[in-house]
């Protein structure tokens, strides 16, 4: 939940995207869309060249099957990585690296890929995991606004990153998917804006209310790069045209509807808001979270739109009691106003579905409770194997707060004790046990059904 690598890294999931058009023997469905930020992120911060919200570099990934950072804000794997186990998907490279590669080959994305599968894997199986997930800066104020795919961080809507701009041209059949660095909901303005055109589906289409879509923006300073939400849906609509391509039109709806599409956003939404005068005199609490929720019920129709039938959305966790927050309380106590609010934007996150629901007949999705499931971590941790709740293992000073995870940092010897890896993102041990309880989990945290659920019916 974040925004940027030195002082708020904890980000949205934003987007993974798998894609096989053969199941393999264990393969659950023939693809996954994750959209977030840097909760999911596997390596897209490495392809944005302006951002200072990076994770390629000690001490993140020393508990990686490579031992080596990779882009990930964590000590290991995280929730994208193990979505992608539960479904029998292979984890994938970032988003950007294979668009970078397929640029170079003046070639399609999804033949790029599939030339860069594993060599026992044939040119009739394509497995792809693309990460669009992105972290950001703390003050970024990237809120989680349409352009980005929602994982536990937010990202910002609207705007682009200089970085994909030295990728292009992209083929017109190149799908870019990538995660954010401080993925948000809300619109955010930068520097690097740009328009982007959206093809068009010839799947039933869901209405799009101009009203439902924000009408507040902020100004996002040089130096923090992200892909806002409405961004990645525009990379997503572009891998549905490639598909219609390879596949026909009928061929992709029938792909897609069986796929996954997971969105975790809103946390860098919400702490930006805090963080930012200027939002709170534009709109006050309750009108920033109904913002949020209208922004996503937008861009998921767009989503719907281009073929996706089946959404995993997690809500927002208790983001008030990251490190980072805590460290601002002189009794270390988690920010109370920050959860009440997280709180307030489930609610109106849920009754937003149920709405979708009533008037997209055909959508089904899940619902994960991250908030109850997180304060469960913090409120009785020996249950789950944790010992410390408060502190990131990863940093420097009070709670190893005050210092992001950067290789002058010091850090833990056995992460499997804490719940946060540093002052926004959980370590590998949360992220797994989060997506056991989305893929497994009881009526307690998942709503209507749980993700395993989800793909049965």
């Amino acid at each position: 939940m974040a925004y940027n690598v030195l002082l708020r890294s904890f980000l949205l999931f934003l987007s993974s995207f798998i894609l096989s058009f053969n199941f393999l023997e264990a393969q659950m469905v023939p693809a996954v869309f994750v959209f977030g930020d840097s909760l999911v992120d596997v390596g897209n911060n490495n392809y944005l060249k302006v951002s200072l919200a990076k994770a390629d570099f000690p001490h993140n990934g020393i508990d990686f099957p490579t031992k080596k950072p990779t882009g990930r804000f964590t000590n290991g794997k995280n929730a994208a990585d193990f979505l992608a186990e539960k479904v029998g998907l292979p984890t994938s490279p970032p988003y950007l690296s294979l668009v970078s590669k397929s640029n170079k080959n003046n070639g399609s994305f999804l033949t790029g890929y599939a030339q860069s599968t594993a060599p026992n894997q044939n040119h009739s199986q394509y497995s792809q995991h693309n990460q669009y997930a992105q972290s950001t800066a703390p003050n970024q104020q990237a809120l989680n606004k349409p352009d980005v795919m929602l994982h536990t961080c937010s990202s910002t809507l609207n705007s682009s990153s200089p970085a994909l701009e030295t990728l292009e041209p992209l083929p017109p059949s190149l799908p870019v998917t990538s995660s954010l660095v401080e993925s948000n909901l809300v619109p955010v303005e930068s520097p690097f804006s740009a328009a982007s055109s959206t093809p068009q589906s010839s799947l039933p289409s869901a209405p799009i209310s101009q009203s439902s879509l924000p009408s507040t923006s902020i100004p996002q300073p040089p130096m923090r790069q992200s892909i806002p939400l409405t961004k990645q849906v525009d990379y997503y609509t572009t891998v549905f045209e490639d598909l219609k391509q390879q596949l026909g039109s009928s061929g992709a709806q029938n792909l897609l509807s069986k796929s996954l599409t997971a969105i975790v956003i809103g946390s860098n939404d919400i702490l930006g808001y805090f963080d930012s005068s200027d939002l709170r005199k534009q709109n006050t609490p309750q009108q920033f979270v109904d913002l949020m929720a209208a922004t996503l019920k937008a861009q998921m129709k767009r989503i719907y739109n281009s073929g996706a039938r089946k959404f995993v959305i997690a809500g927002t966790g208790a983001i008030g009691c990251c490190p980072s927050e805590r460290n601002k309380n002189k009794t270390e106590e988690c920010n109370e106003e920050v959860n009440h609010w997280s709180v307030k934007y489930n609610e109106g996150l849920k009754s937003m579905l149920q709405g979708l629901k009533s008037e997209l007949k055909d959508i089904k999705y899940s619902y994960f409770d991250t908030y109850s499931v997180l304060l469960s971590f913090i409120q009785n941790p020996t249950a789950y194997g944790f010992a410390e709740v408060k502190s990131a293992c990863c940093g420097l000073g009070n709670l190893n707060a005050k210092v992001a995870c950067l290789p002058i940092a010091k850090y833990c010897s056995n992460r499997r004790d804490h719940v946060f890896w540093d002052l926004y993102h959980p370590t590998e041990a949360a992220h797994r046990i989060l997506v056991d309880d989305i893929f497994d989990g009881s009526s307690q945290y998942t709503f209507p059904m749980n993700v395993r659920q989800l793909i049965a019916v």
